[in-house]
């Protein structure tokens, strides 16, 4: 009855703590279980243990099938308006449900690559948990990878990691939503924005913005990467680029190009900054209400090995560009 379904032992957990933790081999019967006692009792999907572990920390944790954590996930999203704060709520140890699926999805890479690729199902298996959690996260949904609409992984992964950083979402992480989802790189993100706080106590907008996946890195600032990408290696702008290199020269909703975006957020000339003006030369001369929005060209140069042939160029093509560019400070 709805009293069985709301009362706990001694450590705090309620019946969904302990179906969720006995871990199921199979997802035969268990993920309706889940909704069963998630529906007799509304508080137990948010309700946690004594070491702070609601039902989706365990669902993550013990790594359950994929449906139970779908049902899981589909009771979740219920709970909350986005942005959900569940799948990114640290225990008592600040482990978060997102930060146990990665930890899997690392032991099943190194299996796999040891392996020889044996277990490929496996790998492929616990990144799709990955992809719905980031997906539960920031779009407030369920979908998983392959009911995709609205809830795009890599909007998803990109937005999270601008919020947090690396230490929610990686380079890795980002990069294989890139390369699993190629076609989302041509997406313009035209859903819904909300505002959260940043580190600084400040408000940070996410989502939304008529943003492509390349707007969303471009704004990432250093410091939220792995590597500040400037090495030769490929990384996540390079990739973008690579899949969908019109994207540089398409302003979103508030009229910034990519490069203006990158200059504002404090990359480097090797951090991103060249592989944009390649893409897009012309955005070096794109003017928003009569200022050059690239703000301070004399940054970029002093950034790195920019060129003065660069330059002169781009004052050849519009002369009036040094009354127009603003000095960064």
């Amino acid at each position: 009855g709805l009293d069985a379904a709301a009362s706990s032992d001694g450590g705090g957990r309620l019946p969904l703590h302990s179906l969720v933790s006995s871990s199921p081999s199979s997802s035969d019967g268990w993920g309706s279980a889940v909704e069963v006692l998630a529906r007799a009792h509304r508080g137990a999907l948010t309700a946690g243990t004594g070491r702070g572990d609601t039902p989706l920390h365990l669902a993550c944790e013990r790594n359950v099938p994929a449906g139970v954590l779908r049902a899981v996930a589909k009771m979740t999203a219920k709970e909350e308006s986005p942005p959900h704060r569940l799948p990114l709520l640290p225990n008592e140890d600040g482990e978060t449900p997102l930060h146990h699926l990665l930890n899997h999805h690392r032991a099943a890479s190194r299996f796999y690559h040891l392996a020889g690729g044996a277990d490929l199902p496996s790998e492929m298996e616990t990144y799709d948990k990955i992809e719905r959690i980031m997906c539960l996260a920031h779009h407030g949904l369920d979908h998983g990878p392959s009911e995709f609409g609205a809830a795009r992984a890599l909007h998803a992964a990109l937005w999270l990691r601008r919020r947090f950083g690396a230490r929610v979402v990686d380079d890795e992480v980002v990069e294989r939503a890139v390369r699993s989802h190629p076609l989302q790189a041509r997406q313009r993100d035209d859903g819904p924005s909300y505002l959260v706080k940043d580190d600084a106590g400040g408000q940070l907008v996410l989502g939304g913005g008529g943003n492509f996946p390349l707007h969303v890195e471009a704004g990432t600032p250093p410091d939220a990467l792995s590597s500040p990408g400037d090495g030769d290696r490929e990384g996540v702008l390079d990739i973008l680029l690579r899949f969908y290199p019109a994207a540089a020269s398409i302003a979103n909703d508030n009229g910034e190009l990519p490069l203006n975006l990158m200059v504002r957020s404090g990359r480097s000339w090797r951090g991103g900054i060249r592989a944009c003006v390649k893409a897009h030369p012309p955005a070096l001369l794109w003017v928003v209400n009569s200022v050059l929005a690239p703000r301070a060209l004399a940054r970029i140069v002093v950034g790195g090995d920019f060129g003065l042939g660069t330059v002169f160029e781009a004052v050849r093509g519009k002369p009036d560009l040094v009354e127009k560019c603003e000095v960064a400070r």
